[in-house]
């Protein structure tokens, strides 16, 4: 795993340059392998870049994913504003098992 991103997903870094969201729940990783481009089941040995676009195909920002454990996944995007990722991955949350925050 990428050192920094290790030490992200353990809770002592900081990453000043971009927004970092938790995606918790159940159904997280089916959410994201939904609406992102690349195939997240790589998630299993390690860190997934990933791109999420709208419905256009427009880029709404490339994210870092990483397993934390069974049921949480940490974003790691290059938007430094989190609110982007998050109101676009919280449009497609219905009645799934997810939260995002």
């Amino acid at each position: 795993m990428n050192g920094l991103i290790e030490r992200i997903a353990n809770g002592y870094a900081r990453w000043a340059d971009r927004s970092l969201l938790y995606v918790r729940g159940a159904e997280g990783e089916d959410l994201l392998q939904r609406i992102s481009t690349n195939d997240l089941k790589a998630l299993a040995s390690g860190p997934v870049r990933t791109v999420l676009t709208n419905e256009k195909g427009r880029i709404v920002d490339v994210v870092t994913v990483v397993r934390l454990d069974g049921q949480t996944l940490l974003l790691a995007g290059i938007s430094r504003d989190f609110h982007i990722p998050m109101s676009w991955i919280n449009r497609f949350i219905i009645m799934e098992d997810v939260v995002v925050e």
